[in-house]
């Protein structure tokens, strides 16, 4: 990966892009959206590649359902831009404001970021997402996801740079297509070139972004999902959706991991949950509870 090359490019679609309006910005994001239902065929038949990948490499079921594509998911790509598009643009919004005495007036106003990096894990979905939101708020993107979704990626950013030749800013999106670490670090050290680094997945590869950057890194939360279960609670309407919140989608972000119980109902609150799961998932209790 020629970091500098690439770099400069991006910085030039940054600048032309901090130019541009909320509509212009948003006739960009349709045209992504069009493009994406236009080629769903080519975009779903690079995701079964991946997939099949995949499972030769020994990929867990629930890491593939979070690696797969399907039209229902396409659906709620081209939703998730939708939605962008509807949203306030950011930029030029005043925060706050006031008068020096000697009458200057100084504002605090949304600005572009610049050039941003987003490194992430296996979620073909990401790209889109991580895409839309940066385009939406004026910044040019450069993006490094998994190698196993690497066919994905490449084909919806063929898709949003089909749209950006016809209606946008042409660079404003690049895919880093290695499938070693090399270009990883060339990102985290690419000081004066990107001005952040977002990372996208668990907690590894996000300790891993803060401890080995050299640019600023804006840190996001792992995250750990919980339920509560109150002692007022109706007990089998509880264990259907402890059910539901840990199986419906066992790789998603959402899917519960810690269940919380009231100490007055868990023995009876517990078993019923034991019998409902019937050792499908793996449970562990305190002492308390055993």
């Amino acid at each position: 990966m020629n970091i500098e090359n690439i770099c400069k490019d991006l910085r030039t679609a940054a600048n032309a892009l901090a130019k541009q309006n909320a509509l212009q910005k948003n006739a960009t994001l349709e045209e992504v959206a069009r493009c994406i239902q236009e080629d769903r065929k080519k975009i779903l038949l690079a995701n079964e590649c991946d997939v099949k990948n995949a499972r030769i490499n020994g990929m867990t079921e629930s890491l593939i359902e979070r690696l797969s594509l399907n039209n229902a998911k396409i659906d709620d790509i081209i939703k998730s831009l939708h939605i962008v598009v509807n949203q306030t643009d950011p930029v030029g919004e005043i925060l706050a404001g006031w008068q020096h005495p000697n009458g200057m007036q100084i504002q605090q106003v949304r600005v572009p970021i610049g050039v941003v990096a987003i490194i992430y894990e296996s979620r073909p979905n990401v790209t889109v997402d991580a895409f839309c939101l940066a385009y939406k708020s004026g910044n040019a993107l450069l993006l490094r996801g998994s190698s196993s979704a690497l066919e994905s990626n490449k084909a919806l950013v063929a898709s949003i740079k089909r749209a950006l030749k016809k209606n946008g800013v042409p660079n404003a999106v690049y895919l880093s297509e290695s499938t070693n670490h090399d270009d990883v670090q060339e990102i985290l050290n690419a000081v004066g070139k990107i001005d952040v680094a977002i990372p996208r997945g668990g907690k590894n590869l996000i300790q891993s972004v803060i401890k080995n950057a050299r640019i600023p890194v804006i840190e996001t939360g792992s995250g750990v999902c919980h339920l509560f279960v109150d002692e007022s609670a109706n007990l089998r309407n509880a264990v259907t959706i402890a059910e539901n919140a840990k199986k419906q989608r066992t790789g998603a972000c959402n899917a519960i991991e810690c269940i919380l119980v009231h100490k007055k109902i868990a023995h009876e609150f517990l078993p019923l949950l034991v019998k409902k799961l019937g050792g499908s998932v793996l449970l562990k209790a305190d002492e308390f509870c055993l």
